[in-house]
């Protein structure tokens, strides 16, 4: 009987009980979990001061009826604002309609149920019935799921026909901006931590390309440019093939921008070895490099202050120079092709 909650209801009937006010529920509640926890039913009904057909009563509901009714105050003297049934249809209209507070549910209770209830109560039966208060998560809107599972299955066929010299990278630009970026960390409480900022107008344009399939791990190049555009990447295209003298192929993983399709690079690569690939539009969850960004961002902006942008440019140039050797484990645990699929919204 021990370890039949999956950690999900457990997460939720302990935050229950915390929130709970009603001995009833909180009992139901303890019994559940204390069952979860490997307790017989004398031992349970013992540290409740129950009879033990209660504790078998109440894990019999659980089990037959889930969650929600076990949660559902059936009981003589309950308040009678919503019951099973609607708490049920409350749960399908915030699974079909987002709706952002507590004040805002509450008026539709009112308006559908004909019953009141104050933003905290409700939030209390939001608890109660699995509900949270979250961020909600961003996706590309004409992301394309299916061409992004064919990108990876071409991708996962391409590496059966590499040669040990022939490599495969994955290119985008960067340009970050000298200003302070704010971050999460420990701070006491009743105190702020403050972070002073910069105008922000200063950048750098970092164009850049990663490969994974080396045999001494990832390997990073990185060009500072006035601008990115097409004689910029072709610059970036000539430093790939003098890195790779004895490759028979190499294959660049890039995006749509506009540069990465211009007439020089196009004319490059008709005496090329570099053989470009590109990802599906809204795509960047496919392009390994942009986790090395992120990366990046993590080490030397957010949560820290350049006064002077010369400063921030070595910052800059630091991490990139020390970053086989410092961050070698980080990256190697990062920049791995485990690619996630986005769907649009």
């Amino acid at each position: 009987m021990k370890n039949f909650l999956n950690p999900e209801d457990r997460a939720v009937l302990r935050e229950m009980h915390l929130d709970s006010q009603e001995k009833r529920l909180a009992d139901r509640i303890k019994a559940i979990l204390l069952l979860d926890d490997g307790y017989s039913y004398a031992e349970i009904a013992k540290i409740l001061m129950l009879d033990d057909s209660t504790i078998r009563r109440h894990e019999k509901m659980y089990r037959e009826k889930g969650l929600d009714r076990l949660l559902c105050p059936d009981y003589p003297g309950y308040d009678g604002k919503l019951s099973c049934e609607q708490r049920e249809e409350l749960k399908r209209h915030l699974r079909e309609h987002f709706m952002r507070t507590a004040k805002e549910i509450a008026v539709w209770v009112k308006e559908t149920f004909h019953k009141d209830y104050t933003p905290e109560g409700l939030v209390h039966l939001l608890h109660q019935i699995g509900f949270s208060y979250k961020q909600t998560r961003a996706v590309l809107p004409k992301a394309n799921p299916e061409k992004q599972k064919e990108f990876i299955r071409d991708y996962e066929g391409l590496k059966d026909f590499l040669g040990l010299k022939d490599r495969i990278y994955f290119g985008d630009g960067m340009h970050p901006h000298h200003n302070a970026m704010s971050a999460r960390g420990w701070i006491e409480k009743g105190s702020n931590k403050e972070i002073p900022t910069n105008t922000g107008r200063e950048r750098m344009n970092l164009n850049g390309v990663l490969c994974l399939n080396t045999p001494d791990g990832p390997e990073i190049i990185v060009r500072e440019e006035e601008r990115i555009n097409g004689p910029a990447m072709v610059e970036l295209l000539k430093e790939i093939e003098e890195k790779n003298p004895e490759a028979e192929r190499i294959v660049l993983i890039l995006d749509n921008a506009p540069y990465n399709r211009s007439k020089r690079v196009k004319e490059y690569l008709e005496t090329s070895k570099v053989e470009v690939w590109y990802l599906p539009p809204y795509s960047p969850n496919l392009n390994l490099i942009e986790r090395l960004w992120k990366f990046l961002r993590a080490k030397v902006m957010r949560g820290y202050y350049y006064e002077k942008f010369a400063v921030f440019q070595a910052a800059v140039r630091g991490f990139f120079a020390k970053a086989a050797t410092l961050y070698r484990d980080e990256l190697k645990r990062l920049l791995t092709e485990k690619f996630q699929l986005v769907n649009s919204s």
